[in-house]
């Protein structure tokens, strides 16, 4: 089974354009594995979703909706040591979710945890090259 924390980026990306490829990824981690998540990370995510820039694309009732989809869907874990490696401090809480949560990869679309690659082992994926590595 997979464990894979994804960041908010692509969380972000799949709510105002769904498409094709993160459905099929989501479908995978969904009979595969279990993506991973910690309140940092769902803070984040309702953060984001809630600016005004996002609203023409899903209104507010439908933010709230996936974020409960996303929550249901996952596996909370408790991060009890804070990771400090990225260059950009705000992407530490998913390297800090990875650890914690024993991940086996990092689904991301910010260049920031990109360009790492790595991290303790635990590879940084775009979401495309993670769909050629595992939905193929």
């Amino acid at each position: 089974m997979i464990r894979v924390v994804v960041d908010t980026n692509i969380l972000v990306s799949f709510a105002i354009r769904p498409n094709e490829n993160f459905e099929r990824l989501f479908d995978y981690v969904a009979k595969q594995g279990i993506t991973l998540i910690s309140d940092d990370t769902i803070a984040e995510l309702f953060t984001v979703l809630n600016r005004d820039k996002f609203r023409k694309y899903i209104p507010q009732e439908n933010a709230i909706d996936y974020i409960e989809w996303y929550i249901a869907i996952s596996e909370s874990v408790i991060v009890k040591e804070s990771v400090i490696a990225c260059r950009d401090p705000k992407d530490d809480k998913f390297l800090s979710l990875a650890v914690a949560g024993k991940a086996d990869c990092i689904i991301a679309g910010d260049s920031d945890l990109l360009d790492m690659i790595a991290y303790e082992g635990i590879p940084i994926y775009r979401a495309t090259d993670f769909l050629k590595l595992f939905c193929e």
